[in-house]
């Protein structure tokens, strides 16, 4: 699986767009007390009644639907945004059966976030799922505290809480905007980083990371630098080191492969150039929060 940004970044930024720019934009959550609300329920036609232990958000890329959270449903326009927080039942449905939409929608765990799109035919009348992406960024620190209260927010209902929300989320979004970027020109762009230096090294890696004797050494005199100033010298260009780079672009080929193949832990550890499954295990679970079992189970439940 290629791990292509665009719906995550851009989607990500599509969302600050809306809320920030874009007049009439509305944001929904479980018991939000709004004229919009709607007296009819639908049933969960198209998608299951789901909670989840994690954070999501759907935004409205195209089109109107329904959102149902808890057993209140509203209205989503093209634009608006819906914070589902962890154990609230929600599904969303069409508004009629003749018009198309589609969702993006944002998972939040503790060490990533997922974004896939749903996108409903009309003419199929079904609901498809597709162009998954991950980039891994630890729910930690500001944004860590941004999501807390945003959470408290919702639960507690209290004075001026629809501001304050609002608030919480807009500083939050811009948050996962950044670090968004920062991940995707990390990870994702080396191999058409502006420097040649960079590019070569990117290129180095992509041919021969399933190599276990692969080291930053060898990178080094492949592109005829010291060893040292090489290090140095990767990192400031990039903002990592080339060791951080080689164990990443082997743990994003691991998920691949975890995702998309019944391979064994151990074939997949060979695969993407680890010494031991244990090593590996470890890695993973240092980098995602997850062992590599719990990763593939995940992503399988995802398909669902």
């Amino acid at each position: 699986m290629q791990m292509d940004q665009d719906i995550l970044t851009h989607g990500l930024q599509a969302m600050l767009h809306s809320v920030t720019e874009v007049q009439n934009t509305c944001l929904l959550w479980p018991g939000l007390d709004s004229p919009s609300r709607l007296d009819h329920v639908p049933a969960p036609t198209v998608y299951k009644r789901e909670a989840h232990p994690y954070c999501q958000i759907a935004y409205a890329k195209t089109g109107n639907c329904i959102m149902v959270l808890d057993d209140s449903a509203y209205p989503m326009r093209e634009g608006d945004i819906c914070i589902v927080p962890p154990g609230r039942d929600h599904y969303e449905a069409p508004a009629t059966s003749r018009h198309a939409y589609t969702l993006i929608w944002f998972r939040l765990y503790p060490t990533q976030i997922v974004a896939h799109e749903t996108v409903y035919s009309a003419d199929e009348h079904q609901l498809f799922k597709t162009g998954r992406n991950a980039a891994w960024l630890k729910i930690e620190g500001n944004i860590k505290i941004l999501l807390d209260s945003l959470y408290d927010e919702i639960a507690t209902r209290k004075p001026l809480a629809s501001l304050v929300t609002r608030s919480c989320f807009v500083a939050l979004l811009a948050l996962l905007v950044r670090d968004s970027v920062k991940y995707e020109h990390n990870y994702t762009d080396l191999e058409r980083h502006p420097n040649a230096v960079v590019r070569a090294m990117a290129a180095y890696v992509k041919q021969y990371y399933a190599d276990p004797r692969l080291a930053v050494g060898h990178i080094a005199a492949e592109l005829a630098f010291n060893p040292k100033y090489f290090i140095e010298y990767i990192h400031k260009q990039t903002g990592i080191t080339p060791y951080n780079y080689v164990l990443q672009f082997r743990l994003n080929k691991a998920k691949e492969f975890l995702s998309d193949t019944d391979w064994t832990i151990a074939r997949i550890s060979e695969e993407v150039g680890f010494t031991s499954p244990y090593y590996f295990s470890v890695a993973f679970k240092r980098s995602t929060g997850m062992s590599p079992k719990d990763y593939r189970l995940a992503m399988q439940a995802e398909r669902r």
